[in-house]
């Protein structure tokens, strides 16, 4: 999945879209999704988002959905802890259903899609920019903002790292499965001991032998890259724009400030 984000990112028509650009249609889409109510705000931003994603910056759906996959599931495993109460019940509690100690009530219930509506909404504009956005731009964006460079090294080292990793317990993997290594719980269990230590191993091998390139080209603090700065775009701020204000007015109907 993360070379399939990495690909959606490099291949996307918003690769040319200035990174300041985007960001104001991720951080605002963030910041209306949180302060407004959950409900109808979050089901739309998820909704607009991924039409964006799928029509406009042209990510395949299989990534789209693949990149959702992860943090969606973790969302709503906190989700079902909030609607789930344990223990004692305040009086005034509408209970919906109760078995011993567990019971669902309407105000966990409540918490608990106002919890979903925000973090469908905040994963959906955090994956947006993922998908269209590839790290060495953001990188580079760091730098224009006075990011300090060992930080900015340190997150571009890693994400490279990422990979390499990444494919060396994939070929590891293969090897193992190709010799019957996971047939079995117990040798399947063995074999992911052993990938494991693998990995852990060419990880140590890898970070040993980038620290003495760097050292050989005489790295300070700081690695140096070419920055490609990209113009705005007047039909994309205008369409974000028009988004945004559209995200405030559906937001405010919520609180009940419009008629």
């Amino acid at each position: 999945m993360a070379f399939s984000v990495d690909g959606a990112a490099w291949g996307s028509p918003w690769r040319d879209v200035a990174v300041a650009d985007k960001a104001l249609l991720v951080l605002g889409t963030l910041f209306i999704g949180l302060s407004t109510p959950a409900w109808p705000v979050g089901p739309v931003i998820a909704v607009g988002l991924t039409v964006a994603a799928l029509r406009l910056a042209r990510v395949p759906w299989s990534t789209w959905l693949g990149a959702l996959l992860l943090p969606v599931a973790f969302v709503v495993t906190g989700v079902l802890s909030i609607a789930l109460q344990v223990g004692a019940l305040s009086p005034s509690a509408t209970v919906w259903w109760s078995a011993g100690p567990f019971a669902l009530t309407a105000e966990s219930v409540a918490r608990a899609g106002t919890v979903l509506g925000h973090s469908i909404a905040g994963t959906c504009a955090v994956i947006l920019l993922a998908v269209s956005t590839p790290m060495v731009d953001l990188v580079d964006a760091g730098r224009r903002l006075r990011i300090p460079g060992p930080a900015l090294d340190i997150a571009a080292l890693m994400y490279r790292l990422l990979f390499v990793l990444w494919d060396c317990a994939v070929t590891i993997r293969q090897a193992q499965a190709a010799r019957l290594g996971y047939v079995g719980f117990r040798r399947s269990l063995r074999s992911f001991g052993s990938l494991a230590a693998g990995v852990l191993v060419r990880a140590w091998e890898r970070s040993r032998r980038l620290e003495q390139g760097l050292a050989g080209r005489g790295y300070t603090d700081d690695l140096r890259t070419l920055q490609h700065v990209r113009p705005h775009s007047p039909v994309f701020l205008a369409l974000t724009i028009t988004w945004l204000l559209a995200l405030l007015a559906i937001g405010t109907q919520g609180f009940g400030l419009l008629p």
